[in-house]
């Protein structure tokens, strides 16, 4: 392969159509334009792997955007999408982009965006909720269906159910916010138990003005709506637990000590790499990123008293019953909350129904929302 072949693959992967049509115009004016385009540009430049194409593409948004060349912008916002980087990540650029460019350039990046997403009603980042002793943000669907009310696992926040909520449809009101110090939801760590992010669920329920619910929970999600469940029965459709962490007092104390003794850098490597498959971790698409970036962002004192709070988790007393229909699912490829113990859990429960999701790992709804789905909302 030589450098124009490089050229016109790169092209062809970036900006697709577009970019052939403007090497076709220049080839009409001159070679040798149409060769520093292809050569030069696609094949040296963008085809070199010192900067990933996200990130080269980012860059070229946000120059474009800081400069105000508005018809340039909107091939490069398309051939950032086309290479991986997410909408919400635009978005967050023009947030940044008020910071150093001013608002009127914000405003114009954002007319472009605007056009890519697909006629969404609600904030792309979610509104924010207010609730008695902090803030929240939340993605909501919205419509006057019956509430399908999603809760994450330890470390993420509203976006683990963004591939979910995408494809609820109209048949449900999908609902999904940062739990009590992940996110947005910004508070003092040793405020973490399962007891308040029961009343934070209550109280985000009153403000909405929501009576019956369908609640679904992944892994310290499902801790929590178990928890509601046994103490808001009255409030429930139905109750989906995903991965739900059986009580381990030891394992999730452990990993608390960890986090606070070590940090909390060294360990979003091994935890990224029990919620994904190996490939999927391998790609990085969006959904590695952000629950790399959820890590990060959050407060280490809140990471480990998140497992604090799950290891002083009291267990549900055996044979349990609920007035609604209870379902356990479990990841076939899940490292986290293998579904060998995860049976003897739901099988716990009176009356509850265990099913395993193929080829899921733990983050199940980020990976494999598709396979998800079927069971998730089979019945409701």
């Amino acid at each position: 392969m030589n450098t124009r072949e490089r050229g016109v693959r790169e092209m062809a992967r970036i900006s697709g159509g577009t970019g052939e049509g403007i090497a076709e115009r220049l080839e009409r004016l001159s070679p040798t334009m149409a060769a520093l385009l292809v050569e030069q540009g696609y094949g040296a430049v963008y085809g070199s792997p010192e900067l990933s194409r996200q990130a080269r593409e980012i860059a070229t948004v946000a120059l474009l955007a800081a400069g105000g060349f508005s018809a340039e912008l909107r091939i490069h916002v398309e051939a950032a999408l086309r290479v991986g980087v997410d909408l919400t990540e635009l978005v967050a650029l023009a947030e940044h982009l008020s910071l150093y460019a001013g608002l009127p350039r914000m405003i114009e990046l954002s007319d472009v965006l605007a056009e890519f997403a697909e006629g969404r009603s609600t904030p792309l980042l979610g509104r924010t909720l207010s609730l008695s002793d902090h803030d929240t943000r939340l993605l909501d669907t919205g419509g006057d269906v019956p509430p399908l009310v999603f809760l994450h696992s330890v470390g993420t926040s509203r976006w683990t159910f963004r591939p979910l909520l995408d494809r609820v449809g109209s048949r449900f009101r999908g609902l999904a916010y940062d739990l009590r110090g992940h996110g947005s939801a910004l508070v003092p760590a040793e405020t973490l138990s399962i007891d308040r992010w029961v009343e934070d669920l209550r109280e985000i329920l009153e403000l909405l003005g929501l009576g019956k619910i369908h609640l679904v929970g992944l892994s310290l999600g499902g801790s929590v709506a178990l928890a509601f469940a046994d103490r808001h029965p009255e409030r429930l459709l139905s109750l989906t637990l995903l991965s739900p962490p059986p009580p381990a007092p030891e394992k999730f104390r452990e990993r608390a000590r960890l986090i606070r003794n070590e940090g909390s850098e060294p360990q979003i490597g091994p935890t990224l790499a029990r919620w994904f498959t190996p490939a999927f971790l391998g790609a990085n698409p969006w959904e590695v990123r952000i629950c790399r970036e959820d890590l990060r962002v959050m407060d280490p004192a809140a990471w480990s008293g998140a497992f604090e709070a799950l290891a002083g988790m009291e267990p549900l007393p055996q044979g349990r019953t609920f007035p609604f229909p209870v379902r356990v699912l479990g990841g076939a490829c899940d490292q986290s909350v293998p579904v060998e113990i995860l049976r003897p859990f739901a099988e716990g429960i009176e009356g509850a129904t265990f099913d395993v999701v193929p080829g899921a790992p733990h983050q199940m709804a980020l990976e494999t929302p598709d396979l998800l789905l079927p069971p998730l909302v089979a019945g409701l």
